[in-house]
């Protein structure tokens, strides 16, 4: 299954005009309703809530979109008291009846970017309760991350805190059936993935993801992701991770995967708004 083929510079025009993003229905060539990342003109806020900090006057402002092929990622059982502690004060995991929660890796190199440099990234992230004015809408919380490029990191930490730390020697690579994602090179703190992919399980998807995170001064933001992926699944050949004194790649040590695919994937990252006063 092939990505449907498309150009950024297509949909995307004055990013101050355009502060978000959603999914509209697509009908394509072959008759298949599918799902594309479009731009609509809605009106921009007038503050993009962002760390203070003058690192971000010269950057461009959210929103990001990107496409990306042999996207990465894997999800992975952990126990609730385990990924907890990773959270800040007033933030809570979103278990189940077990006391099991859902946390993952996602592995990318981005073919096109929109208003932030291409960079290759992993990140890891766990599911958490909504936090919007106690509103129960769940979403995910990043807790660790690498980007190779400089830009990007300025622009992820500047505008949203995510904890992310620049490595340039990182990649992500598709070798017909087989993926590989390599983020501890040299015996650097993070991990190496290696996935099988399944050809006789292929998928499609779209959606709309929460991303929360906090800002310096204790305000928690959220950025909406709507996603178009297509792909497959794949099988977890090997898992390693050098996570140091790094508690929260211990953690990550910990998880019981139970999903990994592979897959194309078009997406935007919307300008953060704030949820907590």
């Amino acid at each position: 299954m092939r990505f449907i083929e498309f150009s950024l510079e297509t949909f995307c025009m004055d990013q101050k005009t355009l502060p978000r993003c959603i999914l509209k229905p697509l009908t394509t060539s072959v008759g298949k309703s599918l799902a594309l990342v479009m731009l609509l003109c809605a009106g921009a806020p007038s503050v993009v809530y962002a760390a203070e900090n003058t690192a971000t006057a010269n950057l461009t402002a959210p929103p990001y979109i990107a496409r990306t092929s042999a996207a990465m990622m894997t999800l992975f059982h952990f126990k609730a008291d385990d990924v907890q502690k990773l959270l800040p004060d007033g933030v809570t995991v979103k278990s189940d009846a077990n006391g099991q929660v859902i946390g993952g890796i996602e592995m990318y190199t981005t073919d096109q970017a929109y208003g932030v440099a291409n960079y290759t990234l992993a990140f890891f992230f766990v599911q958490v309760r909504g936090v919007e004015n106690n509103a129960a809408e769940d979403g995910n919380w990043v807790v660790w991350g690498k980007v190779d490029n400089n830009s990007a990191l300025q622009g992820f930490t500047g505008f949203y805190n995510y904890p992310y730390v620049i490595d340039k020697d990182v990649s992500v690579k598709r070798d017909g059936s087989e993926a590989l994602a390599v983020f501890d090179k040299d015996g650097q703190e993070g991990f190496k993935l290696e996935l099988k992919i399944k050809t006789d399980k292929p998928f499609a998807g779209e959606g709309l993801a929460n991303s929360y995170s906090q800002l310096p001064d204790g305000k928690i933001i959220k950025s909406e992701i709507p996603w178009l992926a297509t792909g497959n699944e794949a099988e977890v050949v090997s898992f390693t991770v050098n996570a140091g004194d790094n508690s929260v790649l211990k953690t990550l040590q910990q998880g019981k995967a139970f999903y990994a695919g592979v897959s194309n994937n078009a997406f935007s990252y919307s300008a953060p708004v704030p949820v907590t006063k």
